[in-house]
């Protein structure tokens, strides 16, 4: 996943799952998932309906959960945009990579991938020459190397290990500036394209038979779940409409495919059916944002490695807080945009207000907690000037649509057109700044 869209887990062990690739996948098992509360990211843990989730870290910067292949590990981004690893239950949080002190200089290891025996993972970061490729280190924290790839592309991202062990899917840029799917030898050799569109395909995943893959479509200013065969064949969209879905997983057994969405105006955890049948199941529904899901395996043989021993869960230091505060309020409010589209669609004014006042809001409180932040580069700072203005420029953005309303509640067409000008140069300014800050961020 190409960093900023949308956002901002290890176990050793599993050799079970090698033996049984190409069969279905174990039983179904608990979802992890990254939790916004406030700007402040964390990792949660459900039962597989969704039901009775509880938080399992909590030092302010914890993102994209991964199960291990036998259930027992998770890792995970934590600390200063690190590769982390804990037990099942959020002990034992730990960093297995060091992406250095964060004071000007961001380094971003994410999105990591289990190798189907449990002994390595395969991650996206831009370590090194700062250009995004996908790296490989072992689960003990040796070997870490960089894969070539598609060494003629921009970039390459979403790394997918397939259940056999002898491939990864991953996302690359082309000369045409769009980014494709393609698949690699886990040494690094370039073994094909499997998209070949004008449009962005990102976050592939392996289905448990590795048989297929499920990936994200990037169409018409929307994103939705699209599925192929592992040879790139058959590909069809699985979710349709004006609405984002993205980073989809499969469940252990292959029947279903978990996703997050901002159908409904908020971010939260959809399900659907593998074969495309039925309509997805909403399985949260609370006003806090849920995203980037992962799904336990539940293997016949429990895992025979000790948990990871009692230790002090890194934390965001210099200007991590800052960038992961970022990522949490843009995350939070794409959720509030999609709901001002929708509104917009309906045209019900009741709704309308409830949504602009959402906007003034959260967005003010945003500058505010952005505000508080203390980054301790002259980067970090000017980043953090950067998006507070941004997010005033979004609540001034709320406030003169609930008064464009009003002026149209009381038939005073002239003020109302006052305020819609008014509201769209101001997110017109507050998309220019956010434009800035990504490039910043990097």
């Amino acid at each position: 996943m190409k960093p900023l869209a949308s956002l901002l887990a290890l176990a050793v062990a599993g050799l079970i799952l090698a033996a049984v690739a190409g069969a279905a996948g174990p039983g179904n098992g608990k979802i992890a998932f990254m939790t916004l509360r406030d700007g402040r990211a964390e990792i949660d843990v459900s039962g597989p309906d969704g039901t009775g989730a509880a938080s399992v870290t909590g030092s302010g910067l914890n993102a994209e959960p991964a199960w291990s292949p036998d259930g027992a590990r998770v890792a995970y981004m934590c600390g200063n945009f690190s590769l982390c690893l804990m037990n099942a239950d959020g002990s034992g949080q730990s960093a297995l990579t060091d992406t250095g002190s964060w004071s000007g200089r961001y380094v971003y290891d994410e999105y990591p991938s289990w190798s189907p025996d449990g002994k390595k993972l395969a991650f996206q970061s831009n370590r090194g020459d700062l250009d995004y490729g996908i790296w490989v280190i072992n689960g003990n924290g040796t070997g870490l190397h960089r894969l070539v790839g598609n060494a003629g592309g921009d970039g390459d991202y979403s790394p997918s290990w397939s259940p056999d062990g002898t491939k990864i899917a991953f996302e690359s840029g082309d000369i045409f500036n769009s980014y494709d799917l393609y698949v690699m030898s886990p040494d690094g050799a370039l073994l094909g394209r499997l998209t070949r569109t004008d449009d962005d395909e990102d976050t592939p995943a392996w289905s448990p038979d590795g048989k297929k893959i499920v990936y994200v479509r990037w169409r018409r200013g929307f994103t939705n779940i699209w599925l192929m065969n592992a040879d790139g064949t058959g590909q069809h969209a699985l979710t349709t409409g004006e609405t984002d879905e993205f980073s989809p997983v499969w469940s252990p057994d292959g029947t279903k495919i978990l996703f997050s969405s901002d159908r409904g105006g908020n971010i939260d955890l959809y399900v659907t059916n593998a074969d495309g049948s039925g309509a997805p199941t909403r399985l949260t529904s609370d006003a806090t944002v849920e995203m980037l899901p992962t799904w336990q395996s539940v293997p016949t043989t429990p895992s025979l490695e000790p948990p990871l021993p009692a230790s002090t869960p890194p934390v965001p230091t210099n200007d991590a807080p800052l960038v992961g505060e970022i990522f949490g309020r843009m995350s939070e409010f794409s959720a509030v945009d999609q709901a001002l589209f929708e509104v917009r669609s309906h045209g019900n004014a009741a709704a309308q207000r409830t949504v602009y006042k959402r906007l003034a809001v959260s967005s003010q409180h945003a500058a505010a907690t952005l505000s508080a932040e203390r980054p301790t580069s002259a980067k970090g700072k000017r980043l953090q000037g950067i998006v507070v203005k941004a997010f005033r420029k979004l609540a001034l953005e709320g406030r003169e649509r609930l008064l464009a309303a009003d002026a149209r509640q009381r038939g005073n067409r002239t003020a109302q057109r006052k305020h819609l000008r008014a509201a769209a140069s101001a997110a017109e300014q507050a998309g220019n700044l956010l434009d800035k800050a990504r490039d910043l961020i990097g």
